[in-house]
């Protein structure tokens, strides 16, 4: 049996792509209930097409617009060529956990995992207040940030956070425009407004010290009063230095339990999702998952890394300048046509575009840290 903890996205994806293939597999979740609670925007780029098309069961919203907001408060609208999609978290988790379990896997809820001993083949895991063992040839980590498989195995290595804060506000808006905002605001990452609907924003942020108290000042900016439901909490950062696999490739770690997130907007679903495909056909075709997924995705993820590290140098000034030269109408077209999961296609066209953009990040990437 091949057991994957965890059944958020990634861990029911890659149950599916194995009990398709006619793998014993079983999926288990610490929670009792699927997708809950909720630590996403839900915001998904249009590459989530690749994978898998858009459902009504999970679907939310869509946007068509995307604003960038300085900290001086001028703006740039970006009109999307290919419009994103805003999902409900906890259907869409319950729909690929039930596309999992039509395919043949066992999915069980209330387990916690302890460890694995990959000598003896056994897994342990608490539910109801015992402690229960199952034989388990292959553990596949999904199971998030803090990852206990990644500890268990000796493989969670050195690793650093954002922490997230969201909340589902109650907020008139327009529901095809998804809202950014960068600068002090959030000078960890940035802040948004993401429209759930007409009437209700999922807000937040997310910053390497204290988020909390940036969201409170971030409710006020924007008019919000009334939370309709608290969210949030850890975001990995990209390490590409932490291994994903053990020796004898019985433990493979995947998604945000092997770092695998966009360091520039802290998303991994999509990669995640593709990380899950890659170690399925890893273990049915007998490949080595750590080289793999770093063929496909080990580029653009350290991209991302080292355009976080260059944003981390930007003061208020550099945000109002960056987003000043976005209004221009060669920038504005890359960016409205070009997808945020390819920043090497991004990036090399951003460049065609306004040469000027290369040296100003030149000239970032060289300035130390404490000259911001």
């Amino acid at each position: 049996m091949i057991a994957i903890i965890g059944a958020g996205p990634v861990g029911s994806w890659t149950a599916y792509n194995l009990a398709k293939a006619g793998k014993e597999v079983t999926l288990f979740e610490d929670h009792e209930v699927i997708g809950s609670p909720v630590q996403c925007t839900g915001v998904l780029t249009s590459t989530i097409t690749e994978i898998l098309p858009p459902k009504k069961e999970y679907f939310a919203n869509e946007i068509s617009r995307i604003e960038a907001i300085a900290p001086d408060n001028t703006s740039v609208e970006l009109k999307l060529k290919k419009k994103e999609h805003i999902y409900h978290r906890t259907r869409f988790d319950q729909y690929l956990a039930g596309m999992a379990r039509d395919a043949g896997a066992k999915v069980l809820t209330s387990h916690r995992f302890l460890d694995y001993s990959p000598g003896l083949g056994k897994i342990r895991l608490r539910t109801g207040g015992k402690i229960v063992e199952y034989n388990a040839e292959r553990v596949i980590g999904c199971d998030g940030p803090s990852s206990q498989v990644a500890k268990s195995a000796g493989l969670y290595g050195k690793r650093e956070f954002f922490v997230g804060a969201q909340a589902l506000v109650k907020l008139k808006n327009d529901p095809e425009l998804y809202k950014t905002y960068f600068g002090s605001v959030c000078p960890g990452l940035f802040a948004w407004a993401v429209p759930e609907d007409e009437n209700h924003v999922r807000l937040g942020l997310a910053d390497r010290k204290n988020p909390h108290a940036l969201f409170q000042l971030l409710m006020k900016r924007v008019g919000a009063k009334k939370i309709v439901e608290q969210q949030g909490g850890l975001i990995p950062i990209y390490n590409p230095k932490l291994r994903t696999m053990s020796w004898d490739g019985k433990v493979m770690l995947v998604g945000d339990a092997a770092t695998q997130v966009k360091a520039t907007t802290a998303g991994g679903i999509i990669q995640g999702m593709t990380a899950g495909q890659i170690a399925a056909g890893c273990i049915l075709e007998n490949r080595n998952y750590e080289k793999e997924w770093r063929k496909t995705l080990g580029r653009e993820l350290w991209l991302h890394l080292e355009l976080r590290k260059l944003l981390d140098k930007f003061s208020d000034k550099d945000y109002n300048r960056l987003i000043g030269s976005m209004k221009k109408k060669s920038v504005k077209k890359v960016l409205e046509h070009e997808s945020r999961d390819r920043p090497i296609s991004l990036l090399w066209k951003l460049f065609l575009a306004e040469p000027g953009l290369s040296r100003h990040g030149l000239k970032f990437f060289s300035r130390k840290r404490d000259d911001v």
